[in-house]
């Protein structure tokens, strides 16, 4: 969804976390033995979307994810252009990459922000500093919005 809504409506940075191929793709893991693949109305077809972005693009994904596989997270970030960066959440899974990345995800992905910010409005670096509780603030801010959990899919844009 958040490269679907960076396509749309471009901005500095995408941040995506876990992020899958297609609906198709994740339906043959959900169910091989289905062919309802033809049936699907939304394709959700990230990786032909992530070719369009011309953004700084951060992967981030749990090596031992049970959900959406580690392999698709690499082929999201295979087929993004640059600038691009990927980080391997070490031993986590999909429901506690904050959890087990902690703070070095956190910096990670503020260090990520603010490169990508200061390179893509190609300006002096930027003076204010986006605080690892603003971070959490904007996620915590999509989550209830969405009344999900929609930390993985963060489309960083100018504030």
């Amino acid at each position: 969804m958040a490269t679907e809504i960076a396509v749309r409506h471009p901005g500095l940075a995408l941040i995506l976390e876990a992020p899958f191929t297609s609906i198709r793709d994740m339906a043959r893991i959900a169910a091989p033995w289905l062919p309802i693949g033809s049936f699907l109305r939304t394709k959700y077809d990230n990786l032909e979307k992530i070719k369009k972005i011309r953004a700084p693009i951060l992967v981030l994904h749990g090596d031992f994810d049970d959900v959406v596989p580690f392999d698709q997270g690499k082929r999201i970030f295979a087929a993004a252009p640059e600038p691009k960066e990927f980080y391997t959440i070490q031993g986590s899974r999909h429901n506690d990459t904050y959890i087990i990345g902690g703070e070095a995800l956190f910096q990670s992905s503020e260090r990520f922000y603010r490169q990508g910010r200061t390179a893509a409005l190609n300006l002096r670096p930027v003076s204010r500093r986006l605080s690892l509780k603003r971070v959490r603030g904007m996620v915590s801010a999509l989550d209830e919005r969405k009344g999900c959990s929609c930390a993985p899919f963060i489309s960083v844009g100018a504030t």
